[in-house]
């Protein structure tokens, strides 16, 4: 008995320090090199890496180290599961990254960084869709998604440059969109820049970092208006394209595109969808796009339309200027003059009005009874100046 208690007294002392060796030991590195596209070149010095720990959206840690001279770097970390560790560099004015999480943090990191360029020229549209997703007629618009693969086939890194180009065609990478479209919203695998609302579409200004493995992927959703059964998406197409592809849901309108070859009708989960598509597209095409037969609201919205139009710019007004109205009399009769005795009506019907004039909310109580006092006031003083009166007649 006195060995087992000896054992757990041992145990008890010692247990403070498990979890600190244990923290100890699971301390580790990520290591990685980065690296010059040019294999003949020495690999970049002395530039900042920046690691950034996510868990979910949220930063937990961020910490920079600079390479050696040989481009090497290292991390130390505490991997712990459902964290990322996020590394990215810059490297003449654009970002370069890698990622690394539980399972596989101690493979080292290889990141490749290139010469940057500003010829817009060594980009390429390789594949370009444009899907009519749907139509809500009641509210009379369509919504459009675009998806744009961008092959960078140099062996530089396209930096966009506004002081390039000319004032009205900036050297961005730029798409088109259909007159009056709204509610953009631009989605990419691309890191970095921004997004700038230019004429007659948007820009961006994304480094674009020679393809590798897959083309570089850019999404963007957006909605335009209708008031007729034809509406025009036609545009500019700046970068040509190598493949060109145009879906509409058959129950949505019939699209119109003399450029484009019409493969037919196709189901598609349950939906048919009408396919065009032309391939070869040449740089700064103007691709004629037409969609008819679009569904109008029905007799009943566009009178119920009708009818809010009217409530909101005739019916509320008027509402409006009544209630207006009602306050200022009101008002008004608030600050009228007070009650005085008149000498042909009698003190019965004046009283008999002040109190009506009281129960209808009128004057308030102070004011109602200070009135009702100086009616009965000035009555008995009228009628004792009749009897004094009377009794100067009736003197000798």
């Amino acid at each position: 008995m006195l060995k087992i208690f000896s054992l757990l007294f041992i145990l008890f002392l010692i247990s403070p320090t498990i979890p600190a060796i244990y923290a100890a030991d699971s301390a580790t590195k990520i290591t990685g090199t980065i690296l010059p596209s040019n294999p003949d070149t020495s690999g970049p010095k002395d530039i900042l890496v920046t690691l950034n720990v996510l868990e979910g959206v949220s930063s937990v840690r961020e910490t920079s180290v600079n390479t050696n001279a040989q481009g090497a770097f290292e991390f130390e970390i505490n991997p712990i599961p459902n964290r990322i560790y996020f590394i990215s560099t810059q490297y003449k004015g654009a970002t370069y990254s890698s990622r690394r999480n539980y399972n596989d943090f101690q493979k080292p990191i290889e990141i490749t960084v290139f010469d940057s360029t500003k010829d817009i020229s060594v980009l390429e549209v390789q594949n370009h869709s444009i899907i009519v997703t749907g139509a809500v007629p009641e509210e009379g618009f369509i919504e459009i998604l675009e998806r744009v693969s961008i092959v960078n086939s140099s062996n530089q890194t396209f930096i966009a440059d506004q002081a390039d180009g000319t004032p009205s065609m900036p050297n961005f990478l730029r798409f088109a969109l259909p007159k009056g479209a709204y509610n953009l919203d631009v989605r990419s695998n691309l890191i970095g820049g921004q997004v700038l609302e230019v004429d007659r579409g948007f820009a961006l200004t994304t480094p674009i970092t020679p393809t590798v493995e897959s083309p570089h992927q850019i999404e963007f959703v957006y909605r335009v208006n209708y008031s007729e059964q034809n509406i025009s998406l036609s545009r500019i197409l700046r970068f040509g394209a190598k493949s060109f592809r145009l879906v509409v849901p058959t129950n949505v309108g019939t699209p119109l595109a003399s450029q484009l070859k019409d493969l037919g009708a196709t189901e598609l989960n349950g939906k048919l969808l009408r396919l065009l598509e032309a391939t070869d597209i040449e740089p700064a095409t103007e691709l004629e796009i037409n969609l008819s037969d679009l569904k109008l609201p029905s007799l009943i919205t566009k009178i119920s339309n009708s009818l809010n139009s009217w409530y909101t710019l005739l019916i509320v007004p008027v509402i409006l200027a009544l209630c207006l109205i009602y306050l200022l009399v009101y008002l008004i009769s608030r600050n009228r003059k007070p009650y005085s005795i008149e000498s042909d009506i009698s003190i019965d019907k004046q009283l008999s009005d002040l109190s009506h004039a009281f129960e209808a909310g009128i004057i308030s109580k102070g004011k109602y009874q200070a009135r009702r006092k100086r009616i009965q006031t000035q009555y008995t003083l009228k009628k004792i100046q009749e009897q004094m009166d009377r009794l100067q007649d009736n003197a000798p």
